[in-house]
């Protein structure tokens, strides 16, 4: 009788995703706009893991990482040149009490940076794969927003 108690207070008193959510969104613009030298645009929120529950009165460590960028020339419609920077930010919990760390997600940001070309490169296998996930996350953005803009132009031809 007494786990079940404190198994249902614990629940009751978990920080709110959307909590969790602008605080990484904030650490991954500071990040991207440190590494880039300018003013980074929100451009999309591509992964978003949550793997356990983050309870009040945790310490929260957040960890942000530039995982990938593409270099986007100007376009003949006249979209600007510059970068696309994806930053990963990964957030572990550690329980005070317990002393005990525990992953409690991953969320992935994309920033666009007009008029700068800048680059990341791993050095390390654990980089190498850090580019390439953001890479194919960058692709599968592309290819989702391409199916959204065909589906776009469909539903406009029908109504038509």
């Amino acid at each position: 009788m007494g786990w079940a108690v404190i198994q249902h207070c614990q629940h009751s008193y978990m920080i709110f995703g959307g909590y969790l959510l602008r605080q990484t969104f904030e650490l991954a613009y500071c990040c991207a706009a440190a590494f880039s030298h300018g003013q980074p645009h929100f451009t999309s929120l591509d992964q978003t893991i949550f793997r356990s529950p983050v309870p009040v009165g945790s310490v929260l460590y957040l960890t942000a990482t530039v995982a990938y960028t593409q270099h986007q020339p100007r376009s003949a419609t006249g979209s600007p040149a510059g970068t696309f920077v994806q930053v990963r930010v990964d957030s572990t919990v550690r329980d005070i009490d317990h002393g005990t760390d525990e992953d409690s997600g991953s969320f992935t940001y994309t920033y666009f940076v007009e008029n700068k070309k800048v680059s990341v490169l791993p050095v390390s296998y654990a980089e190498a794969m850090d580019y390439l996930e953001g890479r194919r996350n960058a692709i599968e953005s592309r290819s989702f927003g391409d199916a959204l803009r065909g589906l776009e132009a469909l539903d406009s031809a029908v109504n038509e």
